[in-house]
């Protein structure tokens, strides 16, 4: 049987963080993966000196992700400021990376540039996540401005797909590019490849990836020791079933 570090983990809400620690001591997962705001706040809520305690002594990989408002694409103070106060968040709590969707703006230089400036000083810290396109940065630039910068990648296998890839380049990227994280999603069923759309609220058996193309990415990822985070919207089943599915 595989070692529970194999498996992916998942995406708690963290409005009570005390809540959180006791749902992510029952999952018995070895990483999470959480907002500290609401996903549509820039900043962290205030938490009691107990509940960051808590979450700090929990005996697991966390990671944190930056809510949908922040845009490093454009050069506006507040979400520099985002990034310095969950990044100081990350610290208190023993994270280890912070996820951060790659900017939007239909300029592609002068989003690079952007970025850059937004960049500077948290490239330690940051994991820089692929995005579905339109205005987004495409998987190349992301690529071109990791390397660049030295900041970390997180690889969403949905977004992948709404950005035109099919799955042996996604399996490639896994492969060559040994990102940090990836998100272990499965594209919704009415999602075209290359159409540009975020839709991957559905079981991770249960989109356009074939139960055997999915495991597919899980035997790549475990290969190549790379951590895991399910945003499926049926995360504990779907846990459960990898599980099941990777038991020998």
């Amino acid at each position: 049987m595989r070692d529970i570090k194999d498996f992916p983990g998942y995406c708690f809400q963290a409005k009570c963080l005390m809540n959180l620690v006791a749902d992510v001591k029952e999952a018995g997962v070895s990483i999470i993966q959480f907002y500290p705001g609401g996903e549509r706040q820039f900043f962290p809520r205030n938490y009691t000196e107990l509940e960051l305690n808590a979450l700090q002594e929990l005996q697991v990989r966390k990671i944190i992700h930056m809510n949908f408002l922040v845009n490093i694409g454009v050069t506006k103070p507040v979400h520099r400021k985002s990034l310095h106060d969950n990044a100081k968040f990350l610290e208190r709590v023993g994270a280890e990376g912070l996820v951060v969707h790659v900017g939007s703006n239909e300029d592609v230089n002068e989003c690079m540039d952007s970025m850059r400036y937004s960049l500077e000083g948290f490239e330690k810290v940051v994991l820089l996540e692929n995005m579905c396109g339109g205005s987004r940065l495409d998987i190349t630039r992301t690529l071109e401005i990791r390397k660049e910068l030295g900041v970390g990648l997180c690889f969403d296998t949905a977004h992948a797909f709404g950005g035109g890839l099919i799955l042996d380049e996604i399996i490639r990227i896994i492969e060559t590019e040994s990102p940090n994280l990836v998100h272990l999603n499965n594209p919704d069923k009415s999602v075209m490849r290359g159409s540009g759309l975020d839709r991957h609220n559905c079981s991770l058996y249960d989109g356009v990836f074939s139960d055997d193309d999915v495991d597919e990415i899980i035997y790549t990822c475990m290969d190549k020791k790379i951590p895991m985070i399910l945003e499926t919207g049926y995360q504990p089943e779907d846990y459960w079933k990898i599980r099941d599915r990777f038991s020998v």
